[in-house]
């Protein structure tokens, strides 16, 4: 019994490598989030995307106050939309650089 392989083409493997490192970039980045809560301005830096899933310490007016919260629902979420991603952008680049090299060859007349 023959056992399935799935085979992609070097470019497509490059590009999902690129792509990886964008999400992976985006994820690690800092953002920060401001709230305005009872007349106060609240500063949060923040990790993730598209999503949050950390938020660091708060600070407001000048003092800083460590609160750390890990969010496990948002980083199942960012995780399906990592994943996704790929998965689209391997099966489009794979599509396109399949039919340019299913082109039949062309032999010039004798």
């Amino acid at each position: 019994m023959a056992r399935l392989r799935v085979r992609i083409h070097l470019s497509t493997a490059i590009i999902l490598m690129l792509v990886a490192g964008l999400l992976l970039w985006l994820n690690f980045r800092q953002g920060f989030e401001i709230e305005v809560i009872g007349g106060g301005t609240w500063s949060h830096e923040t990790y993730g995307f598209p999503l949050s899933i950390w938020h660091g310490e708060v600070v407001n007016r000048g003092w800083r106050y460590p609160m750390a919260k890990f969010n496990w629902a948002r980083l199942v979420l960012d995780m399906a939309f990592a994943l996704a991603t790929l998965l689209i952008v391997g099966v489009f680049i794979e599509y396109f650089f399949g039919r340019r090299s299913a082109k039949p060859l062309k032999l010039p007349n004798s």
